[in-house]
């Protein structure tokens, strides 16, 4: 699932500008597959956006608790 997830040019939180039709083909089949009907490629991206947007949190709050876990920096004026 990790190799579909990634797709053509990783999350990051963007959709890819432009997916081939054989990136396309294997969200399509991917999604439908676990949705069991099929999804249209509307629907595909959709579902790739929701889950970038996600993991883009996830990968926000991750960041957050390791800064707020780091010492205070004593900065030099």
């Amino acid at each position: 699932m990790a190799e579909f997830l990634n797709g053509e040019r990783g999350f990051g939180g963007r959709m890819p500008k432009g997916w081939s039709e054989e990136f396309k083909a294997k969200a399509r089949a991917f999604w439908s597959e676990r949705y069991g009907r099929p999804v249209s490629d509307a629907e595909a991206e959709d579902i790739h956006r929701n889950l970038a947007g996600f993991f883009g949190v996830l990968q926000e709050w991750k960041k957050e608790d390791l800064d707020s876990a780091r010492p205070n920096e004593v900065r030099s004026q």
